[in-house]
């Protein structure tokens, strides 16, 4: 469609992006270590002071769908968005807990800040995608576009 806004493929991604290309490389020699188990060997993960949220990845035929889970968190401290051909979530967590009872007081404050980037395996209608976040998760629905729907042809397989 002509006015479809669409994201780079996986080949046309920049090289060297610091940190980040360290821990995306250690990552995927992981992976190809243990198997693309699905299971991430180390969830909770931290990188420059940002807490990595945990993410489920599913693909149908028609859309991506990434959730994470954001605990503590509301939909106002959430930023979403796409980088050519990726998705990347912050959020900033900052709770505060004050209890006063005869004979004590306590204050409590919990801050922290969460980062992910997740790599796209295939066009997405950038303009169509929604996100919603409710009960300390957040959901991101990814319309693939209409190159990413015809290049995902299923072949059959016959006995031999």
């Amino acid at each position: 469609m002509a006015n479809e806004k669409t994201l780079t493929t996986a080949a046309e991604r920049r090289p060297g992006r610091g940190l980040w290309s360290v821990h995306e490389a250690l990552d995927r020699m992981i992976g190809d270590f243990f198997g693309e188990t699905g299971i991430e060997p180390f969830p909770a993960r931290a990188l420059d002071g940002f807490q990595i949220p945990s993410v489920d990845i599913a693909e149908t035929d028609k859309e991506l769908t990434v959730s994470a889970e954001l605990p503590g968190m509301d939909e106002k401290s959430i930023e979403v968005s796409l980088n050519r051909d990726r998705l990347v979530i912050k959020g900033e967590k900052k709770e505060e807990e004050e209890e006063k009872k005869k004979g004590y007081y306590r204050k409590e404050r919990r801050f922290g800040s969460v980062y992910r980037e997740i790599d796209l395996p295939c066009e997405v209608m950038a303009d169509k995608v929604g996100a919603t976040f409710a009960k300390g998760v957040l959901k991101i629905t990814l319309p693939k576009t209409a190159q990413a729907l015809k290049e995902n042809v299923r072949i059959p397989v016959k006995a031999g």
